[in-house]
């Protein structure tokens, strides 16, 4: 009886590892169909106009390899980069993430210390570039309220949670009846509304 259990979990297991790997494997290809469609030149922009922090014979990952690794791994809500160095489905991942791309996929420790000497106002440029790119495409043409107002809600939201410690001074926490401490980010968003 015991080992009947043991190899329905197991069968179980593999069913949602595989559906996870699908909603991953989708959401490449949605995002291959916006970044080539609609932000086709992201890439070039942001090594063209950005300055690299890095000594620049060092230099393995360009530095839009490294901006949209960590825009993917904000975007598949990992906690970590250590969360995706160490998932054992990240060889297909990187594999298809070139494919579709034409990037390379750096290790998180690499994107972390750039981050840690990027300029802050570039992310948010890139973010304000992303913008301009959609709306010169007319993309939220069909959205807009009266055919002339762009509509955009506002609203704080958490992003992430830790419970093991601290991910840096000060972070934002509290503590449960049974006096477990869990920390948390949370981030005030502004999001184009559209029908989805």
């Amino acid at each position: 009886m015991y080992k009947k259990s043991r190899i329905k979990q197991k069968i179980r297991n593999r069913k949602l590892k595989i559906q996870g790997e699908k909603s991953v494997s989708q959401l490449l290809i949605q995002i291959d169909k916006t970044l080539h469609h609609y932000l086709f030149a992201l890439p070039e922009h942001i090594d063209n106009t950005y300055k690299d922090p890095r000594r620049q014979g060092s230099i393995e990952y360009k530095l839009s390899e490294i901006v949209l690794a960590a825009v993917f791994m904000y975007m598949l809500r990992s906690n970590s980069g250590n969360d995706i160095n160490e998932d054992q489905t990240m060889s297909n991942f990187k594999k298809n993430y070139k494919k579709l791309f034409k990037l390379k996929f750096p290790h998180m420790d690499t994107v972390n210390d750039v981050f840690k000497k990027l300029d802050e106002e570039i992310i948010e440029k890139v973010k304000s570039y992303i913008i301009k790119m959609l709306l010169s495409r007319r993309l939220f043409q069909k959205y807009k309220l009266l055919n002339k107002y762009i509509m955009i809600a506002i609203d704080g939201t958490g992003l992430f949670t830790y419970s093991d410690k601290e991910p840096y001074p000060g972070c934002p926490n509290k503590v449960s009846k049974t006096v477990k401490k869990t920390y948390f980010q949370s981030v005030v968003e502004a999001k184009i509304v559209g029908k989805n």
